[in-house]
């Protein structure tokens, strides 16, 4: 059976848990070689593998799966006597046709379900003789490795050739299609000649086959345990991955060594040499959440380098890095050649006890924590990073406390083949993180590391398109109280600190005035939030955006608003502040606060007696709206103006390029820290910050290519992180309804269709021919400032869907009137939608077309586990805009049949909308102008299509394969496009209608050429293929199966036998005459459009 590893482990953040059970070994008795023939007959299988699936691995079938045998028989002194490939060709259709037969053949049986575990047997004619070894290599894919029949006929000639036979992945990936290559030898084995000679009939007995790569899952949970301050954790959001230093080569035969070894005492300049052998991957989103957990997994070649250092005992120095004299974390930069030929720089991290090229991952992710006793009331965010070394070992993990937890085994850094591992991680704080950065002390927890904040107001999370949010400044949380009474300021000692893609740091202090030459900080203003009668300010009531820049006055003025309606009266103008002057506002309102709370503004009457101490600052009484006292106190509250997540040119130089998106859109959050301080760790990697307030702005995030040297493309389109007022307006138009403008019909352009839809277009145009807008519309038709925080900036008659992405805009000029540069965020169109979704793979959770928690997924109310999602563009058949059934992938209606017709979904009342922006395109660009698609056709001279998605994002999409993709659901890795794919010229017709299932399961028994499906060569098309093919090419009235099952169907296995809707047709995706692309699987097809990888380096 598989060597099985589960392994949990907690030092402060993590728990991870080991076991394991043994394999057992074949042996034969030995001989000597004798003359003549006879048949050799042997039973095979895998050997037995825990099988958890994850969107990234493949399922139980597929690892399992056995679809050729290249076998090797060599004699005692190690020269071949045999070595043949058998293939489909050579299949036959059961055990007992195999015993019959008079040719070298062979029979499989692939598993179907854990129950029933792949077997299956091969009979071929040898020299008799004994003491002769026996392999077998199964499943050669070229596609994944450089390993082929011809490779080897021509490379192994005697069993020490075959034992120094070393495969290279042919593509730098942890992702395996449907052929996992396997090995297993018997030793000792006799034939004699003239008869059949049954090697193993028992059970017991079957040569058991070793896949060559292991497999990887780790399980991030939220844990429980306080830390050492008693502080417990509110959150953890996993947000990516990679895996470093990936073995590119392994022997084919195991050896006690790797293929590539690196020596424990290699010194750094040697690095170059051994580099090329491994490589790391890029970085990649969590891609299965449950109530519970965030996972990720992988597969990878064995590596099982020497520590540097064997002697070592405690956990925490498993990871811990060399550090050059200043202090810093070690790294060495090589340049060499791939063995794929590729010019590679890379920097290496430096360990003080782990090989250097031992793998490991990094993981990111947010650690939110309510503060309790002596905090309470402030939030603590950390942006954090793990670095988890793999390998071999066990921990107890104690009841009473981290210091009795205990490690065996924590030398040992061994990934090896065959063997699956699980890593369960559990987040308990960032405690460790914080005693580092605020002690200077020795790491005690190597491999930790992040930006850890501790707000004493809030932590304002933003979007990425326009923000406005009120912000509220306690005096409380600027001066400390003396035991004689005196108040005394802390808030000269504090400044600010931005971090965006363009730098980050602290301003400068000349001359008591700070210099902020260098940083990106002009993208938050700030305004006085207006008062109540009683003079205290309106804590959650936004205000209008303006230009007019703030100015303090010297007597009082009324600042009426530019559309003269009641500003804020006060000593100033009313106008904006940037981060410099907001800064410097409030330290000026604490002076003059601590002199009103030291009575030195005193007012005397003529008897020399105090009859009044003057509160000259802004800051207010510390009263409610209701006259009751603020418990919290006296308070300044301001509205933050938050700009989109863009910039038109590089805020430093001022350098215009329209790829200049690529720099910002992907990137971390933004983040200003308003009046704080900061430490950082000795080698820099984390920091801490106390603030009073920070925002952090979430970046834009595209599904296209942001690889600045890939030139060929310069526009794009990017969306926000989050649609953030879901549930709350659940209808298209106020009042209900279905209807849109019938104008509305680019399926590409949403800015187009948008305008249309909000009545912003001149009469008498059209998608196609508008450039610019009606003029003086009024954003105050639409929208209404003066609200409070979650509430939407709509005006009522305008709060519904269709309208909800105006309010993602701003008036930027102040005018009052919606100018064409102003439109800017607009609702995505279906092209646009279905991007979303073939860009799966790079968008985080909340981004995704398809944005259900575990929870609402598990839920049985529709309303819950349905997901909606209306595009800008009109249906065909004119019954409102299309809408795209989220918990289907692509499926696809009019809002009309999905409202009113259908009995599936007419109950249905929760509809959501995605609003996304332009890239590279300037904002004042006329309206009928697009960005470029993510995919482009070809129409070749043969009748064929090609599809090329190079300007897809890489994370989105999916390794060659020369071979039928899995059956897998529509969230797999396996549900994706490759760089450049082909569809067949014709349809393939199968003379009758087919039932869905009967036609995947033949598919996984025979493949779609040989169940006659597609030509030789092509494969029947994943539901993302079918779905571009739909939309991209003119496909006639056939209905045509995809690859691809339902994840809330039955067959998934997850929710009975008739699956989450209770209807057990309900199978997997398919595309109608009609159409439309549905899982109704009542209809049947009879034709195929089939397709093809094109290999691309």
């Amino acid at each position: 059976m598989l060597m099985k590893q589960k392994i949990l482990y907690i030092i402060a953040l993590f728990v991870l848990l080991l076991s394991q059970s043994c394999v057992k070994q074949i042996e034969y008795v030995d001989s000597s070689l004798g003359e003549g023939e006879g048949w050799l007959y042997v039973n095979f299988g895998p050997q037995e593998l825990i099988q958890v699936q994850t969107k990234s691995t493949q399922n139980y079938n597929s690892e399992n799966a056995i679809s050729n045998l290249y076998i090797f028989l060599f004699d005692s002194g190690g020269n071949k006597l045999y070595g043949k490939w058998l293939t489909s060709s050579s299949l036959l259709s059961s055990e007992a046709n195999v015993l019959s037969s008079t040719d070298d053949s062979w029979y499989v049986a692939n598993s179907s379900t854990a129950s029933t575990p792949t077997k299956g047997c091969f009979k071929i004619k040898a020299s008799s003789g004994n003491n002769f070894k026996l392999y077998v290599i199964t499943n050669l894919d070229s596609d994944m490795s450089r390993i082929s029949s011809d490779l080897l006929s021509h490379s192994v000639a005697t069993e020490a050739d075959l034992l120094k036979f070393k495969l290279v992945l042919n593509q730098e990936t942890v992702n395996r299609n449907i052929n996992f290559p396997m090995l297993g030898s018997i030793t000792g084995v006799t034939i004699t000649a003239g008869q059949t000679n049954v090697l193993n009939n028992s059970a017991e007995k079957v040569l058991k086959l070793d896949r060559i790569d292991s497999k990887v899952r780790f399980v991030f949970k939220t844990g429980t345990r306080p830390d050492a301050k008693g502080q417990k954790i509110k959150s953890f959001e996993a947000r990516q991955w990679k895996v470093v230093n990936v073995p590119l080569t392994s022997f084919l035969v195991p050896q006690t060594t790797d293929a590539a070894v690196v020596p424990a005492d290699a010194t750094t300049d040697k690095y170059e040499t051994y580099a090329p052998y491994f490589f790391e991957t890029d970085w990649r989103n969590f891609e299965d959440y449950t109530k519970t957990t965030q996972e990720f997994s992988f597969y990878m070649l064995e590596n099982r380098q020497a520590p540097k250092n064997g002697s070592f005992t405690k956990y925490n120095e498993r990871s811990l890095q060399s550090k050059t004299a200043s202090g810093l974390n070690q790294t060495v930069k090589v340049n060499y050649t791939s063995l794929h030929g590729e010019n590679v720089d890379r920097s290496l991290r430096v360990f003080q006890n782990a090989n250097d090229f031992s793998t490991y991952v990094l993981v990111t992710g947010r650690v939110e924590m309510k503060l309790e006793n002596d905090a309470a009331g402030q939030t603590l965010g950390a942006d954090v990073q793990y670095l988890i070394h793999l390998g071999n070992w066990s921990s107890t993990i104690s009841g009473s406390g981290w210091a009795a937890d205990t490690y065996t085994n924590v030398t040992d850094f061994n990934t090896e083949r065959n063997h699956s591992y699980t890593y369960t991680v559990t987040v308990n704080s960032v405690d460790n993180i914080r005693v580092e950065v605020e002690t200077g002390a020795k790491e005690n927890q190597p491999g930790a590391s992040g930006e850890v904040i501790i707000a004493k107001e809030e932590i304002a999370l933003c979007d990425a398109h326009y923000v406005s949010k009120t912000m509220t400044f306690h005096a409380k949380n600027f001066v400390t109280v003396g035991g004689d009474g005196t108040v005394t300021s802390t808030a000269d000692r504090l400044t600010w600190k931005v971090k965006t893609p363009f730098g980050e740091g602290a301003p400068k202090k000349i001359n008591g005035i700070d210099i902020a030459d260098g940083l990106d900080y002009k993208w938050v203003h700030f305004r006085l939030n207006k008062q109540y009668d009683n003079k205290s300010y309106y804590a959650d009531k936004r205000r209008k955006y303006t230009q007019r820049v703030f100015e303090s006055k010297a007597i009082p003025q009324a600042n009426p608003e530019d559309d003269d309606t009641e500003g804020l009266y006060g000593y100033h103008n009313d106008g904006c502040m940037d981060i410099i002057q907001l800064v410097q506002y409030i330290k000026n309102q604490v002076g003059l606060y601590t002199d009103y709370r030291n009575e030195v503004n005193r007012v005397f009457n003529s008897g020399g007696d105090i009859t009044t101490v003057v509160n000259k600052s802004d800051f207010d009484s510390g009263l409610l709206e209701n006259g009751s006292r603020d418990p919290e106190g006296p308070k300044i509250c301001v509205t933050a103006f938050v700009d989109e997540y863009y910039y038109e040119e590089h805020p430093i130089t001022k350098r215009k390029s329209p790829t200049l998106w690529k720099y910002f859109v992907n990137q971390d959050d933004r983040t200003m820290h308003i009046l704080c301080d900061s430490n950082s760790s000795i080698d820099l990697e984390s920091t801490s910050t106390g603030s009073v307030i920070t925002i952090q702005q979430h970046s834009i995030k595209s599904i296209f290519n942001t690889d600045p040297s890939y030139d060929v493309l310069q526009t794009a389109w990017g969306l926000e992180c989050t649609d953030e007022f879901s549930g709350q307006v659940k209808e298209y138009n106020v009042g209900g309804g279905y209807s849109d403008s019938g104008k509305n019909t680019d399926k590409y352009n949403g800015r187009a269709n948008s305008v249309f839809e909000w009545g912003l277009a001149p009469s008498g145009t059209t998608v196609s021919t508008i450039t610019d807008i009606a003029p003086n519309v009024s954003w105050g038709t639409y929208i209404n400032y003066e609200v409070p925080n979650d509430t939407p900036l709509m005006q009522d008659s305008y709060k519904s869907l269709r309208y909800f992405c105006m309010a993602r805009n701003r008036d930027n000029n102040g005018n009052g009137k919606i100018e064409r540069d102003e439109v800017r965020w607009y609702l995505a169109s279906i092209q646009q939608l279905v991007g979303l979704f073939v860009g799966n793979g790079v968008v985080q959770q909340s981004a995704r077309l398809y944005y259900r928690t575990p929870a609402q997924k598990a839920s049985n109310d529709e309303n819950d586990w349905y997901q909606f999602v209306i595009s800008s563009t009109n249906h065909t058949y004119g019954r409102g805009p299309i809408v795209i059934w989220g918990q289907e992938g692509l499926s696809t209606s009019s809002l009309y049949q999905s409202s009113y017709e259908w009995p599936s979904s007419r109950n249905i009342t929760a509809y959501g909308i995605r609003c996304v922006r332009n890239l590279g395109i300037d904002s004042d660009a006329p309206i009928k102008e697009a960005p470029a698609d993510f995919l482009t056709t070809t129409k070749n001279t043969d009748g064929s299509v090609t599809f090329e998605a190079t300007h897809l994002n890489a994370a989105a999409l999916r390794d060659y394969t020369s071979t039928d993709l899995p059956y897998a659901d529509e969230w797999s890795s396996a549900n994706r496009l490759y760089k450049r794919f082909e569809v067949a010229p014709g349809y393939t017709d199968f003379s009758s209608p087919i039932d869905f299932a009967i036609f995947q399961a033949n598919i996984d028994a025979r493949g779609s050429y040989l169940s006659g499906y597609c030509p030789e060569g092509y494969r029947i098309p994943n539901q993302m293929e079918l779905a571009m093919m739909n939309y991209y090419m003119a496909l006639g009235s056939y209905n045509l199966y995809s690859r691809t099952y339902w994840s809330f169907g039955p067959y998934s296995g997850n929710y009975g036998p008739n699956g989450k809707r209770n209807d057990a047709n309900d199978i997997g995706f398919l595309r109608l005459g009609s159409g439309n692309l549905t899982v109704a699987t009542t209809n049947k097809a009879q034709y195929a459009r089939c397709v093809k990888d094109i290999r691309m380096n």
